[in-house]
């Protein structure tokens, strides 16, 4: 008869860390290779002893270890699964639980809710949470977007610097109003790979108006633009979104796009660049307006000086050249 032949290779280690998969592993294999063909009162023959000592033999030569690794190969394994369709095949869920101290801490393959997560056992709150549909939660078990997170988010540069969507805003309760913040002097914004713009810590916006960056370069007509100014309705006003004690003054993007025609074919919408423009260049034409009319006053009182002179030179006792 044969014999057991796993004492001659070193897998003690192996048996012990993977005690659990090769009891399955065995179990399943000798349950259908043997005792599956052994009834109540049968003889135990050679051959069905042969057959158990093969089934053993061939798990043993699946293990094999290279220094501290330790590998199986072949079959699959499964684990609340009578077909096992890969190397390890788990029905149903996965729960490990990590108690280390005073920070409990599990994961799990939930196919009850069918997501995975982590969790932290201490505080009895989901940490981090991947759905069926690919939404990845943070701080929360239901992710209602690609990245759902509960808390502050903060990436940190290299040089100490930080830029964080948060709640906090300075100076008021937390957890009160989103917040983007930053612990550097200026917040940069970058659109379409290039430098668009920065907001000072006083909150003065800068745009970047570069003339290197500018094309479709053309004179304006002051007068005209003065003409359209003149045209444009100025009201006071509400958004709907606001409370009624909020008023702004300001003209209608409608109104300044049917005169203008600028920032795109949008009349929804006006420009933080476009109405400062365009009242610069109506003053621009009041400029050259006032400069014309003090020529004008110049050369009207010189007549008026040279009239003067003429009757005084007759009259000299007038009151207008007292």
């Amino acid at each position: 008869m044969k014999t057991l032949s796993f004492w001659k290779k070193p897998v003690y280690s192996a048996f012990i860390f993977f005690g659990t998969l090769m009891m399955l592993s065995v179990g399943y294999a000798v349950w259908n290779n043997v005792m599956g063909q052994v009834s109540s009162g049968d003889t135990l023959t050679s051959s069905k002893w042969n057959a158990f000592v093969d089934n053993i033999n061939d798990l043993n030569s699946r293990w094999s270890r290279v220094g501290s690794d330790i590998a199986f190969t072949g079959w699959n394994v499964g684990i609340g699964a009578i077909n096992p369709s890969d190397k390890l095949h788990v029905w149903w869920g996965i729960w490990q639980s990590a108690w280390n101290g005073a920070y409990p801490w599990s994961w799990a393959v939930s196919s009850g809710a069918d997501q995975i997560y982590l969790r932290s056992e201490t505080a009895n709150a989901y940490r981090f949470t991947i759905d069926p549909s690919g939404n990845v939660g943070v701080g929360t078990p239901i992710p209602a977007t690609k990245l759902d997170v509960t808390g502050n988010i903060r990436n940190s540069g290299i040089s100490g610097s930080y830029l964080e969507l948060s709640g906090d805003l300075p100076g008021h309760a937390i957890n009160t109003y989103p917040t983007i913040k930053t612990n550097y002097t200026n917040l940069y914004f970058s659109a379409g790979w290039t430098y668009s713009a920065y907001m000072t810590t006083g909150g003065t916006w800068n745009v970047v108006s570069d003339k290197n960056k500018k094309k479709n370069i053309t004179n304006l007509n002051y007068q005209e633009i003065l003409r359209k100014i003149d045209e444009l309705p100025i009201t006071q006003w509400t958004y709907k979104t606001e409370n009624e004690d909020i008023r702004h003054i300001g003209p209608f993007a409608q109104d300044f796009h049917a005169l203008f025609n600028l920032n795109g074919p949008s009349d929804k919408m006006i420009s933080t660049t476009d109405p400062s423009g365009v009242a610069l260049a109506g003053i621009k034409w009041l400029s050259e307006k006032n400069k014309i009319n003090e020529n004008r006053i110049t050369i009207l009182e010189k007549q008026n000086w040279e009239l003067k002179s003429l009757v005084c030179l007759d009259h000299p006792d007038a009151e207008v050249c007292k």
